[in-house]
């Protein structure tokens, strides 16, 4: 998932997978998108629309988490587990820990990569090792999510979602939207669970390209919200 399509996607998501490529995949050159002076929060939701602009709930969605003190993340691929993120808006630090035992931590200046039973090593744009090399862009990636100009600026302008109705998760009563992203080779559908204070619950996508056979299927669902997170960088 390398095309604009993809942005839009990890935008509406905020699910790691959408940002990063396979190790031994060709890195592809970043979409041309234009990005406005500034996005505000309508408040899309208030009158119970049957239908929502994308870029007007995700102002809305993307500063809700700007705004909280911290919140946890988990991020499923097809079915399996894929990441554990742990998050605070300000100051800027995360920490997202992986099946296979990786983990990284970063922050604003600099991040750090643990392995296994390895020690901590800093993140390093010109190691030869492919997740060491991709973490020194982990930060940027996730803090564009929390930017409502950034997050908004890749998704097309007429892109809508359609209000399916209401449902409670963990006892929160949220609206269900469903939307079709389809451009170039790439196409998506994903649903949204979204609180009316734009808490975004619960996500569900599923991509294909064409040419390639089946789909990949992504979940992420925030199970912590609004509390700050005990992050330290490694050595302090």
């Amino acid at each position: 998932m390398t095309s604009r399509i993809a942005a839009a996607a990890c935008a509406l998501t905020l699910i790691a997978a959408c940002s990063s490529e396979k190790e031994g995949q060709e890195h592809a050159e970043p979409p041309e998108v234009v990005v406005p002076e500034t996005v505000e929060c309508t408040d899309p939701l208030k009158d119970n629309p049957s239908e929502v602009d994308a870029r007007e709930l995700i102002a809305c969605t993307t500063q809700a988490l700007a705004d909280t003190a911290g919140f946890v993340s988990t991020t499923t691929v097809d079915g399996e587990e894929f990441s554990t993120m742990r998050l605070n808006p300000n100051p800027f630090i995360l920490d997202i820990t992986y099946p296979d035992g990786t983990r990284i931590i970063a922050d604003l200046t600099e991040a750090w990569v643990k392995t296994g039973g390895n020690d901590w090593v800093q993140a390093d744009a010109t190691s030869d090792d492919y997740v060491i090399a991709q973490a020194t862009q982990i930060a940027n990636t996730y803090l564009a999510q929390l930017d409502p100009v950034l997050a908004t600026a890749g998704l097309p302008e007429d892109l809508t979602l359609t209000v399916t109705g209401t449902e409670e998760i963990d006892g929160e009563q949220c609206y269900v939207l469903e939307g079709k992203i389809r451009e170039e080779t790439t196409a998506s559908d994903a649903t949204y669970w979204i609180t009316s204070d734009y808490r975004q619950v619960k996500t569900l996508v599923e991509a294909a390209t064409a040419g390639q056979e089946g789909s990949m299927t992504m979940e992420n669902t925030i199970t912590e919200w609004d509390t700050k997170q005990d992050i330290e960088m490694p050595g302090e």
